[in-house]
C-alpha cells in the first residue's frame, strides 16, 4: 500500500526540497541526547508527509524489509557499536549526533530506486533527497558534504564483495585466473581463502583506499581515522543482512558488539594497506 502511494506521489511531484513542519531544535533533542531514542527519531522524520511514504515503504531487498524497520535496527546496532568510541578533535568535526545522522537516513532514496530504476541506482535517489533535508535542517555545507559522502558511496561494501555484485566477484576471479571448480570451492567473497583473498585485495583495495582517501581529506582527518568512522556505519548496516552477518561477523554476548571474524581475510589485508600507508 504504502509504496503504491510513494509510487503516486512521485508521478505527481518532484522530489521533496522542503520540509516545513521538521524543525532543527526537535532533531538536536533527540540526536544529541547521551542513548537515542530510535522510534523517536524516526518518528520525528516520518512527521513529513513524503518521508512518512519513504519510511514505512519497502527497500527492495531480498529480506522483504520496511525502511523504518531497517533504518530502527541499523540505529541500534550503531550505538551499541560506538558505545565507548571516543569522538574527538582526530575526528574533526564530526561527533556522534552527526553520526546518528547518516546511520539514520543512508537508505532514504532505496524505496524510490526500487521503484524506478533498481535499488543498484539508491545513491541517486538518497544524495538528492539527503542534501535538501540536511540543507532545510540548517546543517553547514562541510557536515552536508560528510553525512552524503558517507551514506551515499559504499567503498568497504565493494571491496569486501570483490566488485559490486556477486557476479562482480568471480568475474574478477576468473580474470585472476581461478578455474569455475576452485570458483565454485570458495563459500562467498566475503569468507574466502587467504590466496583469493589477497588477489582480490590487490585488484579491490586501490579503489576502496582512493575514495577513503578522498572522503577524508574532504572532512578534514586522516584516511585511518575517517575508515573507522566508516566502519561504525558499515558493521551497524551490514549486520542487519542475515547472510553477511553470518558470514562476516561474531558478537560479543557480553556487549552486543559485532566484530570481524579473523578469516574475513579481505578485511583483514585492507585495514594492514591502510596502516602501511601511514594513512
Amino acid at each position: 500500500m504504502q509504496l503504491r502511494r510513494l509510487a503516486e506521489w512521485m508521478d505527481r511531484n518532484p522530489i521533496p526540497t522542503e520540509f516545513p513542519l521538521l524543525h532543527r531544535a526537535d532533531l538536536d533533542a533527540l540526536v544529541e541526547a547521551d542513548t537515542l531514542n530510535v522510534p523517536a527519531l524516526i518518528a520525528f522524520f516520518k512527521q513529513d508527509p513524503f518521508l512518512k511514504l519513504a519510511f514505512e515503504a519497502p527497500l527492495g531487498v531480498y529480506e522483504k524489509y520496511l525502511s523504518q524497520e531497517h533504518h530502527g535496527r541499523v540505529l541500534t546496532q550503531f550505538e551499541i557499536q560506538s558505545a565507548n568510541f571516543c569522538f574527538d578533535s582526530r575526528y574533526g568535526f564530526v561527533r556522534k549526533p552527526l553520526m546518528r545522522m547518516v546511520v539514520g537516513t543512508h537508505d532514504l532514496g532505496k524505496p524510490l530506486a526500487a521503484l524506478k530504476e533498481g535499488i543498484d541506482a539508491q545513491h541517486q535517489y538518497t544524495e538528492p533527497l539527503l542534501r535538501a533535508l540536511l540543507q532545510h535542517l540548517a546543517y553547514t555545507p562541510a557536515e552536508i558534504d560528510f553525512v552524503c559522502g558517507m551514506a551515499c558511496s559504499d567503498p568497504v561494501g565493494y571491496y569486501m564483495k570483490g566488485g559490486a555484485t556477486l557476479a562482480g566477484w568471480r568475474q574478477a576471479l576468473r580474470e585472476l585466473e581461478f578455474s569455475a571448480s576452485e570458483i565454485g570451492k570458495l563459500q562467498h567473497p566475503i569468507l574466502t581463502s587467504p590466496e583469493a583473498a589477497a588477489l582480490l585485495a590487490e585488484k579491490h583495495a586501490p579503489v576502496a583506499l582512493a575514495e577513503i582517501t578522498q572522503k577524508a581529506r574532504q572532512a578534514g582527518m586522516s584516511p585511518k581515522n575517517y575508515f573507522e568512522l566508516l566502519l561504525l556505519y558499515y558493521v551497524s548496516d551490514a549486520a542487519d543482512y542475515p547472510g553477511v552477518r553470518r558470514f562476516l561477523f561474531i558478537q560479543d554476548l557480553h556487549s552486543g558488539r559485532l566484530d570481524f571474524k579473523k578469516d574475513v581475510y579481505l578485511y583483514g589485508l585492507l585495514r594492514e594497506q591502510l596502516e602501511t600507508l601511514g594513512l
